[in-house]
């Protein structure tokens, strides 16, 4: 049943719902697919992590920052049959809060026996460094890793980021921001482009947050995970930073973008679904490649994420638009 609404000292009409009473946004904008999927709990069994004997796992430190050091976990075949890969790079969804890179190891094993070197990246967590910490730690990361191509088997030339809710929103920036854009001089001069991204359920516009319909929490408040990532403020107080943050504003006619996949739930209570509705309209009216899944009456990362409908949709959006 619905909350109390805590959203009207803001001036929004949004109901603040249980997780478990979420309504189901019925928006379908043109070009959206409908996917209906249940979790599958042999594909995602609730046990301890098993690395796979056919996988080869690397902790590798990337970067020394004076925060802390930053490791990624690169996936391979332990019998490699090419010299060189294409790369996709995960980025975990936390909240921006501190990442555990074994989380999305069970469909890293899966893109790597599709073919892939994989790559779970950390990076400072907002406790430790605010916007725009994430996005230049994980551009970094892959300037790290085209710099060191030939040790790990790399294929610079096709590079797929993908993430799910803040990892999701980090993909996409780093995706479609221009490459010398949220740099330091930490690897100064390598350059990557991205061939595409795959986007779960990720925030689009900081600054529309608060305009969905129903939400179970206010993640745009000062002590809320956006909050907390621009430096312990409300959206509504730092309404440039929230611009300069959201993927959604780089999205513009006449320019080269990579091709985009995004899946939502349109039952989600964390990320509003409309995030995504706002992103993908964006991306296609401006004429870019984009496909969007709708996971019917999914939530965060249930009721469909975790079963081989989503893997072979995911499969099948590499197998296309990462091509040699």
């Amino acid at each position: 049943m619905a909350k109390p609404n805590k959203f009207c000292e803001h001036g929004g009409s949004m109901e603040f719902f249980d997780f478990a009473d979420m309504p189901v946004d019925t928006s379908w904008p043109t070009g959206m697919k409908k996917l209906f999927a249940e979790d599958e709990e042999e594909l995602f069994p609730p046990e301890r992590i098993r690395f796979a004997e056919d996988i080869d796992v690397q902790d590798v430190i990337y970067s020394h920052k004076p925060e802390a050091e930053l490791h990624m976990l690169i996936y391979s075949p332990k019998e490699k049959t090419k010299h060189h890969y294409p790369l996709v790079v995960c980025i975990p969804g936390s909240g921006w809060h501190k990442q555990t890179l074994t989380d999305n190891y069970r469909y890293a094993q899966h893109l790597v026996r599709e073919g892939y070197i994989v790559v779970s990246v950390q990076y400072r967590h907002a406790a430790i460094a605010s916007m725009p910490a994430p996005i230049v730690d994980t551009k970094n990361a892959i300037r790290y890793l085209v710099l060191n191509a030939a040790k790990y088997s790399i294929d610079t030339q096709r590079i797929a980021v993908m993430g799910d809710s803040s990892g999701g929103h980090t993909a996409l920036m780093v995706g479609l921001t221009p490459c010398k854009l949220f740099t330091d001089d930490e690897y100064k001069g390598v350059y990557f482009s991205i061939k595409c991204v795959i986007d779960f359920f990720g925030p689009t516009n900081f600054s529309t947050m608060r305009n969905a319909p129903y939400l179970a929490e206010d993640h745009a408040a000062a002590d809320g995970s956006i909050g907390e990532v621009l430096g312990g403020r409300d959206v509504d107080e730092c309404p440039e930073e929230c611009a300069l943050y959201s993927p959604v504003n780089y999205v513009k006619e006449g320019i080269a973008l990579p091709d985009v996949m995004i899946l939502h739930g349109n039952r989600d209570g964390v990320i509003p679904f409309s995030q995504s509705v706002e992103m993908f309209e964006k991306l296609r009216d401006c004429g870019h490649f984009v496909e969007f899944l709708c996971f019917e009456k999914a939530a965060h990362w249930s009721g469909g994420f975790r079963s081989w409908t989503m893997l072979k949709a995911v499969r099948d959006f590499l197998r296309n638009n990462m091509k040699e």
